[in-house]
């Protein structure tokens, strides 16, 4: 049996400050990962996404737990061609809510300005990309600024991108920085052609295409660009689109087959997988792993690198009572760990944590 077909990662994404319906959003993700991915439809604060809009911004790299507590580490990324915008109000481009593919494994929306349909399936802190254009215009696949400052550094010898971000919530991070690294098939870029916009806050990249076809890898660190790039040489390695997808798939399908349940109807399966899925986005991992396989971690409490692991993104004002009792049920070895992230803070700030970032 087949569960991901019944989860509608849509569900309680309806909302708007003045009027919630969830305040949740439609994440791409593996189960706990690392990065999450996000069509933004409207950029405005916490509340990027609704899923009736027609039209779509780009696809957002997020963190975000909650539109309360915003977003932090994060960027857009927006195929264009013909006029090339630097922002979003000027790159969104509209799009058929019908036709595009929401899933906890995959996203697919074909966006109709630059006619290009935008693939994407996650790994832990890792993603493939996949782009397909449907013409033959001049393309480019844009890196937009949504929150805080960014970076950019083009290694045009190995078609590479390196970026770094320091947006991060108002919380406190000292020192907070996100890295990463996207890594392109050599012979699909032309990186002559591409080029930065802005410095900082308004800085926006624009990486020139030559195939209608391109693929990319894109990993992040929250301690440096070489442990980026190393995550995508032990998550992606040399696995294709399809093979990556699979994984993410895989992995989704063990957690949701933890619980099978008896339903009146396929809509009562639909309700059920669909909050099952989302008992495992949160929390976060939030650990790496050095190059002998050893955990590290960022601590925003003083902007040190620390060994072991550490979790983040969750609120324990609505879960201490509900999600993690059942996760003793049904998620004991992921608990545990996650509990030795929690208790990893005690030593580094001074006290448990209340709402982990």
């Amino acid at each position: 049996m087949k569960y991901i077909p019944y989860v509608n990662i849509k569900m309680g994404t309806a909302s708007h400050p003045r009027r919630s319906y969830g305040n949740t959003l439609p994440l791409t993700q593996i189960p706990f990962g690392m990065v999450s991915f996000c069509p933004q439809t409207e950029k405005r604060g916490g509340w990027f996404f609704h899923p009736s809009h027609e039209f779509v911004e780009g696809i957002r790299l997020t963190h975000q737990p909650s539109p309360w507590i915003n977003d932090y580490g994060t960027f857009l990324m927006t195929p264009q061609n013909d006029v090339v915008s630097d922002t979003s109000d000027g790159a969104w481009s509209g799009y058929r809510i019908g036709e595009a593919i929401f899933r906890p494994d995959y996203l697919k929306i074909h966006m109709l300005r630059p006619n290009c349909t935008f693939e994407i399936t996650p790994t832990e802190r890792c993603a493939a990309i996949r782009l397909y254009f449907g013409d033959d215009r001049p393309s480019y696949l844009s890196f937009l600024p949504t929150k805080g400052e960014y970076f950019y550094t083009l290694d045009k010898e190995n078609c590479i991108l390196y970026g770094r971000t320091n947006g991060h919530s108002g919380d406190r991070s000292v020192n907070f920085n996100m890295y990463f690294t996207v890594a392109f098939d050599k012979d699909s870029v032309d990186f002559e052609k591409s080029y930065q916009r802005g410095e900082g806050r308004d800085a926006a990249v624009h990486i020139a295409l030559t195939k209608k076809e391109v693929e990319a890898r894109l990993g992040i660190s929250y301690i440096s660009h070489e442990l980026a790039t190393l995550a995508i040489e032990r998550e992606c390695s040399e696995k294709s689109f399809d093979e990556i997808r699979e994984s993410a798939e895989d992995a989704w399908e063990e957690k949701l087959s933890r619980i099978e349940i008896e339903a009146y109807d396929e809509e009562q399966m639909k309700t059920f997988y669909s909050c099952l899925y989302r008992t495992f986005l949160f929390p976060h991992k939030a650990y790496e792993y050095d190059k002998n396989g050893n955990t590290l971690h960022y601590a925003p409490f003083d902007g040190s690198i620390r060994e072991g692991v550490r979790y983040t993104d969750n609120g324990f004002w609505d879960t201490y009572r509900t999600v993690y009792p059942l996760y003793t049920l049904i998620a004991r070895e992921e608990f545990a760990e996650i509990l030795e992230g929690f208790v990893t803070d005690y030593p580094e700030c001074g006290w448990l944590p209340r709402w982990t970032r």
